[in-house]
């Protein structure tokens, strides 16, 4: 079978005419929905988990992180609340080796204690309670064993 060929003409004619070219519409500038001090403020107490502060404001991720970086403020909010949240955790940590928790007690010595030779966690810890004084028992012995008249005892 042949092919017909036809001139660049042709297929011009017989293409449907295009729409001249729009330039792309601009996205209309949103304004904040929150201030930066309402953004502030749902940052406490947030211990550092940044989606604590959106899911409290009702807002997306990349909204938040939208707020973030426009005021700076924010980031540093963040920062000062997580070491809130390092606070706490080592606070929890020293009650429960306090309270004499070993799991506590070995991670605490594998990472703070490295220095001394407690890293890798080829070290065992033992913990037992002191040990209880002797019990001692004194017996009364009747030296007179047939002498039933002696029942006072020994002095």
């Amino acid at each position: 079978m042949k092919r017909k060929e036809c001139s660049a003409e042709t297929r011009a004619a017989k293409a449907p005419a295009k729409a001249p070219a729009k330039a792309p519409a601009k996205r209309p500038v949103k304004q904040p929905k929150y201030t930066k001090a309402e953004v502030l403020a749902a940052c406490e107490g947030c211990l550092g988990i940044q989606a604590n502060v959106y899911r409290r404001l009702k807002i997306s991720r990349r909204a938040f992180f939208d707020y973030r970086r426009k005021w700076p403020e924010i980031q540093q909010a963040i920062d000062d609340e997580q070491e809130q949240g390092l606070d706490v955790a080592e606070d929890k940590l020293m009650q429960k080796i306090q309270a004499g928790n070993l799991k506590a007690i070995t991670f605490y010595l594998e990472k703070k204690g490295a220095d001394r030779g407690w890293s890798g966690g080829k070290q065992q810890i033992e913990l037992t309670a002191p040990p209880e004084p002797p019990i001692i028992c004194f017996t009364r012995h009747n030296h007179a064993e047939n002498d039933d008249t002696d029942a006072s005892p020994a002095t």
